[in-house]
């Protein structure tokens, strides 16, 4: 697998992070505070303004090389860095297959600034989902994890290991060749 996760957002730091137990992957977290994690390389940026967020972006050019063909970014839809969301998805190249993982907020527990993250955030990544600028968005809300960790008896510490191991074994399954099938070569 030659697979760059990326962190924008607290959240979106955190299940990055998880996924540093693994040599597979090359890790870059993008949050407002410093972050010690080995093997993950960190960018802190944060900004008084909200409008900054997105103009004062940080380039990501120095920490990810062009090997990398497929891009799994997972945002933290009330960090107000999540902003920036969009001047990180330009500096990717065209030919780069991007997923992005976008986790929903609980509306409930919003102030109204968050809310307006929130929403901004969604509806641009919403906007570049239909124009077809990465492979695929998944949305994950909070709400849905409380309701499978008090399934599996887990805590809420325990959301961004579940998010890694999930993605872990589909990454798993997609990079594994079938022991049996039913095709003959000529069909695959």
């Amino acid at each position: 697998m030659n697979l760059l996760i990326v962190g924008l957002g607290q959240f979106g730091c955190e299940v990055s992070e998880e996924f540093s137990k693994f040599d597979d992957y090359k890790i870059l977290t993008i949050s407002s505070q410093k972050r010690r994690v080995p093997k993950c390389k960190n960018i802190s940026f944060s900004s008084n303004l909200i409008e900054q967020y997105e103009s004062k972006f940080p380039t990501i050019e120095k920490f990810i090389n062009r090997r990398e063909k497929s891009t799994r970014l997972f945002v933290d839809g009330k960090d107000p860095i999540s902003l920036g969301c969009l001047k990180l998805l330009e500096q990717f190249e065209k030919k780069q297959d991007i997923e992005v993982v976008y986790l929903c907020p609980d509306q409930l527990f919003l102030g109204i600034q968050s809310k307006q993250i929130q929403n901004l955030t969604f509806n641009a990544l919403q906007e570049y989902a239909r124009s077809g600028m990465f492979k695929n968005i998944s949305l994950i809300s909070y709400e849905s994890l409380e309701i499978l960790a008090r399934r599996l008896n887990q805590s809420s510490d325990g959301f961004p290991e579940l998010i890694c191991s999930t993605y872990r074994m589909i990454d798993i399954f997609n990079s594994s060749k079938p022991i049996l099938n039913n095709f003959d070569d000529e069909y695959l």
